[in-house]
């Protein structure tokens, strides 16, 4: 049975829990490059059904994950920076084989 995914958000924090304890801190994430764009430093870090491996994106790759509307080369690069297409946030009810979104959010204006 899949997870639902735990949120952790707060940039005012000195430390983020990275799994069973471990904990990293605020600086040393906002170093890194988002593993979906791959462009743009790590605003959020999002717990994965895979403790070991959080998702560690950007404010808009973290609305497209979260609403299940990546694009193709969001959904390869999280795939490519060890993500498993078994996890909840990429599981094949909401994205194909090729990485499409088949239940995207749909966001009201």
């Amino acid at each position: 049975m899949l997870g639902l995914p735990r949120l952790q958000i707060d940039p005012g924090v000195d430390q983020i829990k990275k799994s069973e304890g471990e904990e990293m801190k605020k600086s040393d994430v906002s170093k890194q490059v988002c593993q979906a764009c791959e462009e743009n430093h790590v605003q959020a870090v999002l717990k994965s059904t895979h403790e070991r491996h959080p998702y560690k994106v950007c404010q808009n790759c973290l609305f497209n994950l979260v609403n299940h509307r990546l694009t193709r080369v969001q959904f390869k690069n999280l795939l490519k920076n060890g993500h498993k297409e078994e996890e909840f946030m990429l599981h094949s009810d909401f994205y194909d084989e090729r990485g499409k979104a088949l239940q995207p959010t749909r966001i009201r204006s």
